[in-house]
């Protein structure tokens, strides 16, 4: 299983107020090894599946792994290669494994997994298009 190795201090609100940037690193590592560097300053809106927002907060538990998974949609939006391929299944796969490593239970884990699958790429939902454009200071 994967393991969070570093956590930021705080998460700061932004303008605008459904933004917030991490103050400090987030670093995950996954069970086979491959290392991933949220840098501090990084802008998040959280978890945000719009279809399950009354049912799943943008903040809980479960709020690293989904920053995790905004870094690596971002990076591959930008056409930086961190994976090599930057497949939307494997940037899933690796918010499965961030999820089961925040110590979730695993229905949860499934459920949000599932629902990222289904709708929470841009590609799948415009609604969310312009977040992965954001630029801190822009």
């Amino acid at each position: 299983m994967g393991k969070f190795l570093g956590y930021p201090f705080a998460l700061i609100q932004t303008d605008p107020p459904n933004l917030y940037k991490i103050d400090g690193e987030l670093v995950f590592e996954t069970s086979d090894g491959r290392r991933f560097t949220v840098p501090s300053g990084f802008v998040t809106d959280g978890a945000t599946t719009k279809i399950m927002s009354w049912l799943v907060p943008p903040w809980g538990h479960y709020q690293w792994a989904a920053i995790i998974h905004d870094y690596l949609i971002r990076k591959r939006k930008l056409g930086h290669s961190i994976l090599g391929s930057e497949e939307p299944a494997e940037i899933d796969a690796i918010f499965l494994e961030a999820l089961r490593a925040s110590n979730l239970p695993n229905w949860f884990c499934l459920m949000l997994y599932s629902a990222v699958r289904t709708f929470g790429w841009p590609e799948q939902n415009p609604r969310i298009e312009g977040l992965y454009d954001y630029r801190p200071g822009s």
